[in-house]
């Protein structure tokens, strides 16, 4: 059986240099490969792997979840704050709220270590 496939550049260097090395022509080098990774081991070694990988996810799926709520409501909690802390600043007849709103967010960026992270408003 005849069968045509396409492979990059990079593949193809990598199967002639492999094949140089073991001093046996590509489609030799490619019919091997194949067989290898479709022998009984391999086929069972991918289920067991499969079965270990859904167990994995099925069972950090709970605290993926319940991470996902704290950042959600941490997030949901800087926000309140920065507002009520915008809103007390201008109901206390700060002219320049904003500015000292912006300089927080810078000083507080520069101290997580992530730059200007608010910088795009």
């Amino acid at each position: 059986m005849r069968v045509a496939m396409r492979i990059s550049e990079a593949n193809q260097l990598l199967l002639g240099t492999l094949a140089a090395l073991n001093k046996e022509p590509v489609a030799v080098l490619m019919r091997r490969l194949l067989a290898e990774s479709l022998d009984d081991s391999a086929v069972e070694t991918s289920k067991l792997t499969l079965a270990v990988r859904g167990a994995i996810k099925n069972t950090l799926r709970p605290v993926e979840e319940a991470l996902a709520k704290h950042a959600v409501e941490a997030a949901l909690a800087a926000a309140i704050a920065m507002y009520m802390g915008l809103q007390c600043a201008g109901d206390l007849g700060v002219k320049n709220a904003l500015e000292l709103h912006d300089r927080a967010c810078t000083m507080a960026a520069d101290h997580v270590g992530r730059g200007k992270v608010f910088a795009d408003k």
